[in-house]
């Protein structure tokens, strides 16, 4: 059962990745700060990414593992127009990558990249629907089917920043529930979080804004396990803590820093009995910065 384990980490970090690239347009009101993302058709935003996870496995009355698991991405965003609605369609796009895995000190490694999807965003940050375009990850990274999502989905896992529609002061919360579309047999995901405005943060001489967003989520699901003769039933508990900073001048996110905390059980079933059960706990920490604003090299921190 480890080995099986072994093969869902990537997998899991996978899931955990993130490049949410929207871009933001806020202005400035008497009684305080109004964000609302706006775009000009044909704009284009790049970000590099890296996540790095350390995870450990622990099987009940038996063998353990640990895995540490590197990926670094280059994601490009591009500003379609907006719908009949007032809402933005966008095409993310992960143009290359690469994922290192060690686990117990044997190693992995894959190449990514050419994934797209298209995405409907609303001026506020709720994204209304997506579809896979092309692409998929290699099976060190995405395998199978069932409680981990589509490749697609990274572009929405990571924090999904949605902004109230009253202006804002420094230290104002916000709460709400974040609707993410999903391609797996369709559906939504709903998905609580909390919002606080920090304010003003200076980054890279230019004068940004700040938030900070919290949440937690638990998932349960079966799905059958790979040698068909069983089912496997994971409980996932999930806790995420990301800030990103906005360019007003630029109008766009220019930074995204956030660490999950994860724990998750996974038990194989084989008729009614319990064959075996073990935990998986993990970090992983997500780096994004902007690079590249409509063919303009942004300069690093």
């Amino acid at each position: 059962m480890v080995c099986f384990l072994k093969r869902q980490i990537g997998r899991l970090a996978w899931v955990m990745l993130a490049a949410y690239l929207l871009a933001a347009s806020p202005a400035l009101a008497e009684e305080g700060v109004v964000l609302q993302y706006h775009h000009s058709p044909g704009d284009k935003a790049v970000y590099e990414l890296s996540v790095s996870t350390t995870a450990r496995v622990q099987e009940e009355g038996g063998e353990s593992a640990k895995a540490d698991v590197d990926v670094t991405l280059r994601c490009r965003a591009e500003y379609l127009g907006d719908t009949a609605s007032g809402d933005w369609g966008i095409l993310g796009t992960i143009t290359s990558g690469a994922m290192t895995a060690k686990v117990d000190g044997e190693e992995e490694s894959a190449e990514l990249g050419d994934i797209s999807a298209r995405y409907i965003v609303s001026p506020r940050g709720e994204v209304t629907s997506y579809r896979l375009i092309r692409g998929e990850a290699p099976s060190p990274v995405y395998g199978g089917e069932g409680v981990m999502l589509e490749p697609a989905d990274v572009f929405l896992l990571s924090g999904v920043a949605i902004f109230p529609d009253r202006p804002l002061q420094r230290g104002d919360k916000w709460q709400g529930v974040a609707k993410v579309p999903l391609l797996e047999g369709g559906g939504v995901h709903e998905q609580p979080y909390e919002s606080v405005f920090l304010g003003p943060a200076e980054y890279c001489g230019s004068q940004c804004w700040k938030i900070k967003t919290t949440a937690q989520a638990e998932v349960e699901e079966t799905i059958p396990s790979p040698d068909g003769l069983g089912n496997i039933e994971a409980a996932l508990e999930l806790s995420v803590e990301a800030t990103w900073l906005y360019d007003p001048e630029r109008g766009v996110i220019v930074s995204v820093d956030e660490t999950d905390n994860i724990a998750m059980t996974v038990t194989l079933m084989a008729g009614g009995q319990k064959m075996g059960r073990a935990t998986v706990t993990a970090v992983a920490k997500y780096r994004s910065r902007l690079t590249e604003f409509n063919g303009v090299k942004i300069a690093p921190e």
